[in-house]
């Protein structure tokens, strides 16, 4: 019998969890987690131990995708139904489609792909290049990257374009990586592009320590003002919004806090840019990264904003691109790309 093939018994109708997630167009994950809030019906375990669901509950669970979270803050689901198109007019999801991940990754806006493949066709060269092609290009460079910047309000020189947030991370984690020197401060609920870095640098000798959350998951801002008065560490790294819950941090508090004591702040921004007003020139972040495609740019591109770029060491050896942090010709179709995202938004 086909994995996903419906089972009958006594008449009715059975359908295995694998066939409904595929139907409904959403995770395995979000379905069980679902069940376990008592959202949706909680199916029936049959004799094969796998659970199955009848034609009335698929309905059912179908009415809820329907109308769940409606006044999602920060664009977490996309429910492309009663039409042929999609986002700004894509016809890639058919009317029945309903996409639950933008958190993972979001829709390339069509202007998006129309931007790039012109720039693929008619803009190639490399923007190092001292000659007019490369002038060419090394406009549409800065003008994708002053689009970023006017989104989340900073200056344009504060931009480094890097292959999305988890190398951008990375680059300022691993700029503290003194075992002799450094200590860096983060919570126990991170991505894993600063779970990773942090417990690779502690292996190294880097002092870590790791804050607990509220049961809301918010940091409690007395608490890190607690460690800053015990002992000043070199580097708070943290999200502004978590991926898996949506949960806000305090980051303007957090700011003011780390500033006051002179703390460097990493901000991952991943789950934020795009999605809730951000202004930098307000908002006192050392460090702020963040990937083009959560925001309904293309993959394989992001950012790293950068106020401190004295502290920041290269992992990487080459040329001057980039403010020599992060050397190799740029993926110039990927950054014009990301600032058309930047722009929609």
């Amino acid at each position: 019998m086909l994995r996903d093939a419906p089972l009958e018994i006594q008449g009715r109708v059975y359908h295995p969890t694998s066939s409904v997630i595929k139907q409904l167009q959403i995770t395995r994950q979000t379905l069980w987690r679902w069940r376990k809030k008592g959202l949706i019906p909680s199916g029936h375990s049959l004799p094969n131990k796998r659970v199955y669901y009848t034609d009335t509950e698929i309905e059912k669970i179908w009415a809820y995708c329907r109308q769940v979270e409606p006044n999602a803050v920060f664009n977490q689901i996309s429910l492309f139904e009663g039409s042929t198109t999609g986002v700004n007019g894509d016809s890639s999801l058919s009317e029945t489609d309903i996409y639950l991940d933008n958190n993972a990754t979001t829709q390339t806006l069509k202007s998006v792909r129309q931007g790039m493949m012109q720039n693929l066709e008619e803009g190639f060269g490399n923007p190092s290049s001292s000659h007019s092609r490369g002038g060419k290009v090394r406009e549409a460079v800065f003008l994708a990257r002053r689009k970023v910047a006017d989104l989340i309000g900073t200056e344009p020189e504060n931009i480094i374009f890097t292959s999305g947030a988890t190398e951008s991370n990375n680059m300022v984690l691993r700029s503290f990586a003194d075992p002799t020197t450094d200590h860096i401060v983060t919570t126990a609920i991170e991505h894993s592009s600063i779970v990773k870095p942090c417990d690779y640098l502690e292996r190294e000798g880097v002092r870590v320590s790791r804050l607990n959350v509220t049961a809301g998951g918010r940091l409690k801002v007395a608490e890190l003002e607690q460690v800053f008065s015990t002992e000043k560490p070199t580097l708070v790294a943290l999200h502004w919004v978590n991926s898996e819950t949506g949960v806000i941090q305090p980051i303007e508090e957090i700011a003011t806090l780390c500033r006051a004591y002179k703390v460097p702040l990493l901000c991952d921004a991943a789950q934020a840019v795009g999605r809730i007003p951000i202004e930098l020139d307000a908002v006192d972040v050392d460090f702020l990264t963040a990937s083009a495609h959560k925001f309904h740019g293309p993959p394989g591109v992001g950012i790293l904003v950068s106020k401190n770029s004295q502290l920041l060491k290269s992992f990487a050896l080459g040329g001057d691109q980039e403010m020599a942090l992060r050397p190799g010709t740029e993926n110039v179709p990927g950054i014009v790309g990301l600032g058309i995202a930047a722009k929609e938004r």
